[in-house]
């Protein structure tokens, strides 16, 4: 998450009242939803992504993503539109 946070500029957003990196968990949550990165927890078939981006770690029984996933979604959310339509963030600023 850092990467992408710092890719984007370090910027930040208004949540409920307060400052906060605009790429967190839940950001990346709903990005990996919303392309179709990997399955839903909890998947009878874990090992099912999309191997330019995500790749599912028996072993340890959870997912590693790729420097691709990092480089596609610091380019997706620069777009202040794209970032909102997935996350629904109307203000943005960036960090100092």
């Amino acid at each position: 998450m850092k990467k992408v946070q710092q890719g984007l500029g370090n910027p930040t957003v208004l949540r409920a009242g307060k400052q906060g990196e605009k790429f967190t968990m839940d950001t990346h949550i709903r990005c990996w939803r919303r392309y179709k990165v990997r399955p839903p927890k909890g998947s009878q078939t874990p090992w099912e992504t999309d191997p330019k981006y995500c790749v599912y770690d028996k072993l340890h029984n959870d997912y590693g993503y790729t420097q691709e996933w990092v480089d596609f979604l610091i380019e997706e959310l620069k777009d202040d539109a794209k970032f909102d339509a997935i996350c629904k963030t109307v203000s943005s600023t960036p960090a100092k």
